[in-house]
């Protein structure tokens, strides 16, 4: 079983710009599976909340429509013609299969990206008014699949691990601050997939306005100090939606705003039995 919560504070420096958040993220379990999902619009882009709202809008609505098939397991019609020597390691895969997760994947940035050309004739803009980065993950107690375009943070603990292992490193453009985003052109190509056959016992996914004081920038490590009090504090809250002055107050403190001026946007979760 699953216990999460997600939640968004508008960084210091919207604030002064009286700029909405830019962030979105969605969560839901299905199948026994967590799936989350985390947009950080380009805080350049005119139309930034709209985009990363559209994407997270999208991701939760097609994951939803569509069954979960993440398993080597063959149709009757592939049955007929896969080798009969082959099929004993089909029936006995329990990680999803690599091929079928990058189109599964690909199909979805595919869609998120019409809704954005949809979004951006509904608005008069242009696509690029839309920009944003795009994190979605789907866990499963025995694996994890997740995709990443941009510069948000997936981070893990496996099931008896201690240490905490971040997934993707961000993905940075051609100059300082810049990253890649679901609008660019080489979206789909620079799209990072994991395949991971792990059971996870705290996931943590958060936009990049977070990642000062979640990694060490030396080597792209995840700061414990951070990640621990997250998944102590899910542990001991029953109903973290009803118990959410702890997130709240946290993304909103001063201390946190000291070092951090964009927005910020967590989500985390925890398996129990």
């Amino acid at each position: 079983m699953w216990r999460y919560i997600v939640r968004s504070a508008i960084g210091v420096a919207h604030q002064q710009l009286g700029l909405p958040c830019q962030d979105n993220a969605g969560c839901f379990v299905k199948e026994n599976c967590l799936i989350g999902v985390v947009a950080d619009g380009a805080g350049s882009a005119k139309f930034a909340e709209i985009g990363s709202q559209s994407l997270v809008k999208t991701t939760l609505e097609f994951i939803n429509e569509h069954d979960l098939h993440f398993s080597n397991k063959l149709t009757i019609w592939q049955l007929l013609n896969t080798d009969i020597t082959q099929l004993s390691k089909v029936w006995k895969a329990e990680i999803p299969n690599d091929k079928y997760v990058q189109t599964f994947f690909r199909d979805l940035t595919n869609k998120c990206i019409k809704n954005l050309r949809q979004e951006a004739q509904k608005n008069h803009c242009d696509l690029c008014d839309l920009a944003s980065t795009l994190l979605v993950f789907i866990a499963h107690k025995k694996w994890l699949v997740a995709m990443q375009i941009g510069d948000s943070i997936l981070v893990v603990r496996e099931r008896g691990k201690q240490d905490y292992k971040l997934l993707f490193n961000p993905q940075r453009g051609e100059f300082a601050n810049e990253t890649v985003f679901i609008t660019s052109p080489e979206a789909i190509t620079d799209m990072q997939i994991v395949v991971m056959p792990i059971s996870c016992d705290f996931i943590c996914a958060a936009s990049d306005g977070l990642e000062s004081v979640a990694l060490r920038f030396s080597d792209w490590m995840p700061f414990s100090p951070f990640f621990s009090p997250l998944e102590q504090y899910l542990r001991e809250t029953v109903d973290p939606d009803l118990n959410d002055q702890y997130i709240v107050d946290f993304l909103n403190s001063d201390r946190l705003n000291a070092r951090t001026d964009d927005d910020k946007t967590l989500l985390i979760a925890i398996s129990y039995e």
